[in-house]
This record gives structure tokens, sequence and C-alpha cells, in this order.
């Protein structure tokens, strides 16, 4: 194959990454640049102390497969200095001479800064090219994104479970009612900590359609969220507020 720069023919390589999962990519003997899928990309090993090297905005780089033109590749999990090219039919990815380099060192420097401060990822895009293979992966990188995105997971699934809820106060004020429907058959348990710590199971005749008549809720503004367990996994929901006025 041609270099996407179109100035050598490309050297394959087949080398031990990330977590001992084998990677293949190629290289320019000429340019120094690199070809590879993102499953390469997200777990290759190299030297991130190396020097990086500015590229020429303007250049235009080919699919060494399809020869269709690569486009520029941005988001959260590329700084805006690093240049990374990918083919508009997904054949791979190229980085110019440096830039995987300046990828991975941004890419590393992202977990250590979300470690250090044991703040979550907003999403797996945010660090991973390709991140579905993510989910297909232990140990090393994979375990490291998969702490800090836990969170996140469990929370996104509750959401998805808990199709909708509301909470209803009664004419003389003096009860409330929560309801929650699940788009599964679930068992929902609402909290309301503020509320004498009420934790109480949630009545449902047909396991999707769920609700809870509380008495004697002083006036007042209380956060209350629910356990959701399905086939035996509990999740929990978002922390949501009602008002008894």
């Amino acid at each position: 194959m041609q270099c996407p720069q179109k100035d050598a023919e490309l050297i394959s390589h087949t080398t031990q990454g990330e977590n001992g999962l084998t990677v293949s990519y190629s290289t320019c003997p000429t340019c120094r640049g690199y070809w590879m899928d993102s499953f390469s990309a997200n777990f290759i090993k190299i030297n991130t102390t190396d020097a990086t090297r500015a590229i020429a905005a303007t250049a235009t780089y080919y699919c060494p497969i399809c020869a269709k033109p690569l486009k520029r590749t941005t988001g959260d999990n590329i700084p805006e200095n690093v240049y990374i090219f990918d083919c508009p039919v997904h054949h791979g990815y190229f980085f110019p001479t440096g830039q995987l380099t300046a990828f991975k060192k941004a890419q590393q420097m992202k977990i250590e800064y979300h470690k250090l401060w044991h703040i979550p990822m907003p999403n797996v895009a945010s660090i991973l090219l390709g991140s579905f293979v993510l989910l297909l992966l232990s140990g090393g990188l994979a375990v490291t994104f998969r702490g800090l995105q836990q969170r996140q997971i469990i929370e996104s699934q509750a959401r998805q479970i808990l199709t909708n809820h509301e909470v209803y106060t009664t004419a003389g004020r003096s009860a409330v009612l929560v309801t929650a429907t699940t788009g599964v058959d679930a068992t929902v348990t609402v909290h309301i900590p503020a509320l004498n710590n009420l934790s109480a199971p949630m009545q449902t005749s047909d396991n999707r359609t769920h609700q809870l008549t509380i008495q004697n809720v002083p006036l007042g503004t209380y956060p209350y969220f629910f356990t959701i367990e399905v086939a035996g996994k509990k999740i929990q929901s978002d922390t949501f507020t009602f008002t008894n006025p």
C-alpha cells in the first residue's frame, strides 16, 4: 500500500500493545507517518516523551486502500493542535509524523487528570477513537477508563429503563403520589432521604407502572431517587426533586 502522502510504500508491523493486545499498523519510511485502524490507535504503545512535529493544515492525504481523500478527524478526544485523518468509508486513520505521539500523550494526560481529581469522563468518545471497542476489553487502559465511566453507565442504564416519573400532591397537601414507568419488567423502590430517610417499594400490577402514596408529608422541597431492580441487578436513577407547596 502506498502512504497517504504518496511518497513511499507503507511497511506493515505487528506488536504487543496495551493490556497485552496485539495491534497491527503500517509506517511510511519517508514521512514517518502511521496508518492504522482505531483499535490499534487506542491500544498501541509508543514513547510519549518523543517530540511532536507540526504539519501543514492544508495537506491532502489519500486512503491507501480506496484512494479517497482523507478527512480530518475532530472531537472531544482530539486536541485542536493534533491532526488525525480518517478514511470516509472507515478503512483506517492516518497520523502524519509526530501526530500519533501527540494523540497518545493527550489521551494519557486526560486519563491521569480524571483519575487524579476523581472526575468522571463526560462520555466514552472523549478519550478513544472508535470507542465501542472499550466494551469488549478488560484490563489496562480499558479498565482505567471503565472505572471512570462506571457511574455514567449506570445512570444511563437507569434513564433508559425509567421512562417516566411524576409526583402529585393531594388537594389537602397532606399526601403525595409518586409514580414511575419502566420500559421493562422491574421492581422499583423510591428513596426520599429528607423525609425521615424514607425508602419504600412501589406498588405495581404489571411490573411496568409503579406508584406509591405517602401520607403526612410536610410542606417543603424534597430530593428523591429510585432504585430499579431488573433481572436481579439494581440500578440507581438520577436524583430529582419535588415540592409540596
